[in-house]
């Protein structure tokens, strides 16, 4: 499906696309578009909440 993505012009078609992909799997269309664009979580602070840390 990236693959179609990234290899189609214009808005339509885009959209068709996603919308193929959010009936298919029953995700929401933000959380499809997200991952037909490959984007990833951050990691940071709010992924190291709650870890202990050692000292010395």
């Amino acid at each position: 499906m990236r693959e179609r993505y990234t290899r189609m012009t214009g808005r339509r078609a885009k959209t068709k696309l996603l919308d193929e992909l959010v009936t298919g799997t029953g995700w929401e269309r933000k959380h499809a578009n997200k991952v037909i664009l490959g984007l990833k979580r951050k990691t940071g602070i709010k992924g190291q909440r709650g870890a202990h840390k050692k000292y010395g």
